[in-house]
């Protein structure tokens, strides 16, 4: 202790803020570098996280799709259409339908791309908004003609006529797989590659020197799965491949077609009864027999009252024959 006995305190005193900040400050850095979280505070998660879409708007499917009255024919294969293998192919079978569903087919060409008209556009009025907006006017013009020509394709398959399109785009089944057309995709295969090239090599040089883009074509077709198409026609002779289509025509008609749909004709109708009755009688019933005979007693009835009362005025045996003739 100093020599005069007396204590220096303000040595010894401390400041007791100074020392509150000191320790807010390092609380205030821990709390930076390792954030907390309470009970009690509320925190909301950073802009970048991606949060979940909990009321996410859900795009309106409808119930059921609207299909033509009669499945459109389309065909496919051997390869791409537009190449002198595949439009005489498909041609030749055009032709042999022509003749054998002769007024019972409606053929006709479609140039525009059918397998735009999906069912998520055409079906749903508030996409045709956005399509207007972010599209230019020539898509928009495209869009126009597709549906104009799904209209007409329904419009055909109203008559309960096959319908076959002669569609220039379409040269796989997954084109068609999302529209409404409900189509019988009929596949020409060709099985031998080989045989594929040997056919495009002769129709010349114009068309070898598309060999490759053919054979991609053909070879993307026989990839399928034969779920896939409604009729595959791999015969080697165009006689059978022909009655093998017509055989599924055939039996497709008759589907759509019972007998019960047709109206008779009442003139047949009755001159076929007549016709059956005379050369096979049928037999009389008991019924028949009953009221024919109840019939004859009552006539023999009146017969006899009628002679017995020829003596009497006429005013009386009046009412009574009335009566009988009612």
């Amino acid at each position: 202790p100093p020599a005069g006995g007396t204590l220096d305190m303000p040595n010894l005193a401390y400041d007791p803020d100074a020392l509150d900040l000191e320790e807010e400050e390092e609380a205030t850095e821990e709390n930076q570098r390792t954030p907390k979280t309470s009970v009690s505070s509320v925190t909301t998660p950073p802009s970048a996280t991606k949060r979940m879409a909990f009321f996410k708007k859900t795009e309106h499917v409808p119930p059921y799709d609207v299909v033509p009255s009669m499945r459109p024919i389309i065909l496919v294969g051997p390869s791409l259409k537009g190449y002198e293998v595949t439009d005489m192919m498909q041609k030749a079978l055009f032709d042999f339908l022509k003749r054998r569903f002769d007024g019972r087919i409606s053929i006709t060409r479609v140039t525009a791309d059918i397998s735009l008209a999906k069912r998520s556009v055409l079906n749903n009025p508030s996409k045709h908004t956005i399509i207007e907006r972010s599209s230019t006017r020539s898509s928009l013009d495209v869009l126009a003609e597709v549906q104009s020509e799904i209209e007409r394709i329904f419009e055909l398959a109203r008559t309960l006529q096959l319908v076959a399109l002669d569609a220039d785009t379409i040269n796989h089944p997954a084109q068609l797989s999302k529209t409404s057309l409900a189509p019988i995709i009929v596949y020409i295969k060709i099985s031998s590659p080989k045989v594929l090239q040997r056919l495009v090599k002769s129709r010349g040089k114009s068309q070898a020197k598309h060999l490759n883009v053919q054979m991609v074509a053909s070879d993307k077709l026989a990839q399928c799965p034969p779920e896939l198409f409604d009729i595959i026609l791999d015969e080697n002779q165009l006689e059978d491949a022909c009655e093998h289509l017509a055989e599924y025509l055939e039996a497709y008609w008759k589907a759509t077609h019972p007998p019960s749909s047709n109206p008779p004709n009442p003139l047949l109708t009755r001159t076929m009864a007549t016709a059956a009755l005379a050369a096979s009688p049928a037999p009389v019933s008991n019924l028949q027999v009953q009221v024919l005979t109840s019939l004859k007693r009552n006539l023999g009835f009146w017969g006899g009252r009628g002679s017995l009362e020829q003596g009497q005025s006429g005013a009386a045996i009046g009412p009574r024959m009335e009566e009988h003739e009612l």
